[in-house]
């Protein structure tokens, strides 16, 4: 990675609020208050793990809540994986929400396109065809199978999403534990948000093969975050 600095956004709170991307791939939301010389840890956890719509999983590395202001990077380095040589204190995006900001950041990392591929079959509603089916790897590099059917009435149903990378002894079929949408509106940005929020991707664009050049019953991903 390139010598990067810290940015640290101020809240209009007072506290300071960072999105960092870990040697790892990892994407971590990090806010601290700074009283003087000492920070505290406010909030810290993933961004890539979420269960109905709510970040849950902290690092665990991280067991330095407290500290002062010029050991903060050193406690970055060691407990969050990254390494800065800087902090710069930054006063725009004060008054968005967290959600809001963590949107944002996300959004001015991301660089390039990552494809969604779909294989797909049956009629098309609003560009789309009615059974779509795909292989991908998530951001924790885990292999998962994902079918949507549209149901009628502009809404499509996911009738099938299960990991395949692995045997399990009590049950052949594992639900990723992240997933709770069942039915959605069937467009192009709610099928990328339910993937992306649900499954711990980050995929920008869905692309539909419909010609029979792909064999979903082969077990290889067809695209992924790797």
């Amino acid at each position: 990675m390139k010598k990067k600095q810290l940015m640290l956004h101020r809240t209009h709170s007072g506290n300071y609020r960072s999105v960092i991307k870990t040697k790892h791939g990892r994407l971590i939301y990090l806010e601290v208050f700074k009283d003087n010389n000492s920070v505290y840890v406010k909030k810290c956890y993933y961004l890539d793990r979420v269960r109905c719509g709510e970040y849950y999983a902290s690092p665990q590395r991280l067991v330095t809540k407290k500290f002062s202001y010029i050991k903060m990077l050193d406690v970055i380095a060691s407990e969050l994986d990254r390494q800065y040589f800087g902090i710069e204190i930054i006063d725009k995006f004060t008054d968005l929400k967290t959600d809001e900001f963590i949107t944002a950041q996300l959004k001015a990392m991301q660089r390039k396109y990552n494809f969604l591929i779909f294989i797909g079959d049956g009629e098309f509603i609003d560009g789309i065809p009615s059974v779509i089916k795909s292989r991908f790897k998530n951001r924790i590099h885990r292999s998962i199978y994902l079918e949507m059917n549209y149901n009628g009435n502009g809404k499509g149903v996911i009738s099938d999403c299960h990991y395949y990378d692995r045997k399990y002894k009590e049950r052949s079929v594992v639900i990723p534990e992240t997933l709770s949408t069942v039915f959605f509106d069937y467009n192009r940005q709610a099928i990328l948000n339910i993937i992306n929020n649900e499954l711990n991707t980050a995929f920008t664009n869905v692309i539909f093969v419909t010609d029979g050049s792909l064999d979903i019953d082969k077990k290889v991903a067809l695209c992924g975050n790797i």
